[in-house]
């Protein structure tokens, strides 16, 4: 059987530093309503980064070659989800909030009907076909990670860690509000975190999250539910974050990670914050399985 030879597309991840943190452009797709970052087909003899100069001007209007960039990278190429002919090389454009300003939805291309400036945070709440892949290999984010909202069989707690000083996290839950936390708050005045770590290679989520919880905890649990994915930021950088609601019983016995942990209310949740707390919430329609 003839391999078709992959027709090779420019795929823009276009961003700004906001006063909130830098914000990413996508674009409606007219002919289907998924949301994407904006590009297209290389021309006959033409340079990556002339293509995706082009159909970024083509698409939105905006001139880039007329304009200064603060940073240019090329990411790993990949196969679209949408099409497997064609061959996405992702790069990242990065230009001034005032040059941002200068898009607007009358310069769009037919091929979109309008556009948005996300943050890394709101990827998931726009409907994409692969676009994730991009950041991936622009290195936005930095990988998965498996994160269990322990939960105690008889009493229904949830199991927070504190780290020990001696490592570092991808993130930590933090207190917002410790003046109003009932349960032991010198604890809670520390970063503190759910169990969880990072999914290794090929490994299977359930299984992963499973695992750390028992390197990190000691703990044996069964998974009651698995929630949507969602992306967050900790002390490492950007992560994808795969949440599950384990139900769990027994002693806990803490790894070398951790100094400390507590069991505590699920109200108590709505004072700390890190790789989302309130989305692992939410995702997990709120802890009711």
């Amino acid at each position: 059987m003839n391999q078709v030879e992959p027709v090779d597309v420019a795929q823009t991840v276009v961003r700004y530093p906001g006063e909130d943190g830098y914000r990413y452009l996508i674009g409606l797709r007219s002919k289907d309503g998924y949301w994407e970052f904006l590009g297209g087909k290389l021309e006959d003899g033409e340079k990556l980064k002339q293509a995706a100069f082009r159909e970024l001007e083509e698409e939105t209007g905006l001139e880039l070659s007329k304009e200064k960039i603060e940073n240019y990278m090329e990411g790993e190429t990949y196969r679209s989800s949408d099409n497997e002919k064609y061959r996405l090389n992702p790069v990242l454009i990065e230009i001034t909030e005032k040059m941002a300003d200068k898009i607007s939805s009358e310069d769009l291309s037919r091929e979109h009907v309008d556009f948005a400036w996300i943050r890394l945070g709101n990827f998931y709440d726009y409907e994409t076909l692969g676009q994730y892949r991009a950041l991936e290999n622009l290195e936005l984010v930095n990988g998965d990670v498996a994160l269990a909202a322990a939960r105690e069989r008889d009493n229904g707690t949830l199991l927070v860690l504190k780290r020990s000083e001696e490592t570092s996290s991808s993130g930590f839950w933090k207190l917002q509000n410790p003046s109003e936390v009932s349960v032991q708050e010198d604890f809670l005045k520390e970063n503190l975190r759910f169990p969880g770590g990072k999914i290794e290679g090929e490994e299977v989520k359930r299984k992963a999250v499973l695992r750390e919880l028992s390197e990190e905890t000691g703990l044996e649990g069964e998974i009651l539910e698995s929630g949507s994915p969602y992306i967050s930021s900790g002390e490492l950088g950007y992560w994808r974050i795969f949440p599950f609601l384990v139900e769990v019983s027994g002693e806990v016995e803490l790894s070398h990670e951790h100094s400390e942990f507590s069991w505590i209310e699920l109200e108590d949740l709505e004072n700390l914050e890190t790789l989302g707390a309130g989305e692992a919430v939410e995702n997990l329609g709120g802890l009711d399985g």
